[in-house]
C-alpha cells in the first residue's frame, strides 16, 4: 500500500492516484487490502493536492459511496480509538505510549491476536494528532 508514494504527488488526478496503488499491489489481490489502498490512495491525494487535513481527508472519503462498507466501518472504529486516545478522562490517554497501545488495539480489528504493543519508531510516531 505505500509503494505508491511517489505517484500521490506524480499524479494530479486523484484515480490516477488510485489506480496506480492498485497497480502496484500486484501480489495482493484481496478485496479489503485493496479496499483499504484505494482509501489510503485517496485520504494521501486530497492531502498532498487539495491542502486537506488528514481527519477531513478521513471523513471525505469515508463518505464517498465508493468507500467499501469494510473501510466505513474500520474508519469508525479508528476515530473512536483517536478520540478515546484524546480524551483526559481515559484510561488509554494516560499511557506513556498511547499511540502504540492504539495501534496494538486496531491490529485486533483483524484478529492478529498479538498481545505486545507495537512499537512505533520515532520515525513513524504520530502521536494521535489529526
Amino acid at each position: 500500500m505505500y509503494h505508491f508514494d511517489c505517484s500521490c504527488r506524480y499524479f494530479s488526478d486523484e484515480d490516477q492516484t488510485v489506480d496506480a496503488a492498485l497497480t502496484a499491489m500486484f501480489t495482493h489481490r484481496e478485496s479489503t487490502a485493496r479496499d483499504g489502498a484505494a482509501f489510503f490512495a485517496r485520504v494521501a491525494h486530497r492531502v498532498v493536492h487539495d491542502g486537506r487535513s488528514p481527519r477531513e481527508a478521513i471523513d471525505e472519503v469515508a463518505a464517498l459511496p465508493t468507500t467499501s462498507v469494510f473501510v466505513r466501518s474500520k474508519v469508525a472504529i479508528a476515530i473512536k480509538k483517536v478520540e478515546e486516545a484524546r480524551d483526559p478522562s481515559s484510561a488509554l490517554s494516560k499511557e506513556k505510549y498511547r499511540d502504540d497501545l492504539a495501534l496494538t488495539s486496531m491490529a485486533r480489528l483483524w484478529d492478529v491476536g498479538r498481545t505486545e504493543p507495537i512499537k512505533v519508531t520515532t520515525l513513524f510516531r504520530f502521536d494521535l494528532k489529526f
